[in-house]
């Protein structure tokens, strides 16, 4: 099932258009001309996470990124603008948890198919 559901990233598999996708991602990225996130932006953004969802593989739910951005909003801000500004995207937040959900009907099947995988992402890069 985890093969089915997480298949290698091989690139000698790849598309011209993939080729293309990691020749573009291994550039450096200018973005002086980037207008910098203001704290209200990031307080919105934080507050628009739903607090219902469950955390990424990091495990912080989403009430601390809450409460930091109300205690300390200048220092989330940075952090983001950080990112914006180095064009950069933390390697932390790009891995996911991967629940397999058994699709309706198909509880007695042994195949992957019969899965429909949820990704659980960590808050800060939901936020980002």
């Amino acid at each position: 099932m985890l093969q089915v559901l997480t298949p290698e990233d091989n690139q000698e598999d790849d598309t011209e258009l993939e080729k293309n996708i990691r020749v573009v991602a291994q550039e450096d990225i200018d973005t002086d001309d980037e207008k910098a996130f203001n704290v209200q932006e990031v307080k919105n953004l934080v507050l628009g996470v739903c607090k219902n969802k469950a955390p990424g593989e990091d495990g912080i739910p989403t009430e601390v990124f809450k409460s930091v951005e109300e205690i300390l909003p200048r220092f989330m801000t940075a952090i983001y603008n950080g990112c914006l500004h180095k064009g950069t995207f933390l390697q932390r937040w790009k891995k996911a948890l991967i629940i397999p959900i058994t699709k309706s009907g198909l509880t007695e099947s042994e195949q992957a198919s019969k899965f429909r995988p949820i990704r659980l992402l960590a808050t800060g890069g939901k936020v980002l």
